[in-house]
């Protein structure tokens, strides 16, 4: 029996916009502008703090690529529970992911990833 090998490539893809080839499938897609997370979209960076102000919960990630994001969900969301349980102790500097999920009982997940700042 004859082994065959994969080479892979890697794709290297410009940030600006209007650049999007159609051959690329290793962009991964971008969270929506609003600081929103859609379901089974993910966010990963460095926490760098934790916002609770009248109206929504925000979380702030440092990001590897120079810019800050921020996720917020209203303040009487089960979404903003789990960020504030979880989050609230969690130190400053820890690379974290948050996954948006469409269970009611998970409707996000935090993941301590390996990595700090």
């Amino acid at each position: 029996m004859q082994r065959r090998q994969r080479q892979w490539s890697e794709v290297v893809v410009d940030d600006k916009p209007g650049d999007e080839s159609p051959i690329d499938r290793n962009k991964r897609p971008r969270i929506s502008d609003e600081g929103h997370l859609k379901n089974y979209e993910e966010a990963v960076g460095y926490l760098k703090s934790l916002e609770v102000k009248d109206s929504e919960v925000a979380v702030i990630l440092s990001r590897t690529c120079g810019d800050d994001l921020q996720i917020a969900f209203p303040v009487e969301s089960p979404e903003a529970e789990v960020l504030t349980r979880e989050l609230d102790e969690e130190p400053v500097g820890q690379k974290i992911g948050i996954l948006k999920n469409d269970h009611p009982q998970h409707p996000i997940l935090i993941r301590r990833l390996p990595g700090r700042r």
